[in-house]
């Protein structure tokens, strides 16, 4: 016994007499998830729709209620950015998942 608290004990392995202990190879353990094609595709959708976002936000600030109908081309910029950023996030749960 090497310690003893309360709550834990915690012990070691000693080896018996004459026995040399191996050091076994560490294997790694969880899920590994390296970049595929679509993660630069991810990142470019989500600045892009930040800036989109941005600027509208900035600009319906700026405009008066009667005049919102002018922020309909970047609302139609945004859509296919959310729309491709959620088909990555997909992805990339599918391949998770997988």
């Amino acid at each position: 016994m090497v310690k003893e608290t309360p709550d834990a004990v915690v012990y070691t392995l000693r080896a018996p007499e004459g026995v040399v202990p191996t050091q076994q190879p560490v294997v790694a353990t969880g899920t590994r998830i390296g970049n595929t094609p679509w993660t630069p595709v991810g990142v470019v959708f989500v600045a892009l729709l930040l800036v989109v976002l941005t600027v509208r936000e900035l600009w319906r600030l700026r405009l008066a209620p009667d005049q919102h109908r002018r922020l309909r081309p970047l609302t139609f910029a945004a859509v296919p950015l959310l729309a491709g950023l959620v088909l990555v996030v997909v992805e990339r749960l599918v391949l998770l998942s997988g």
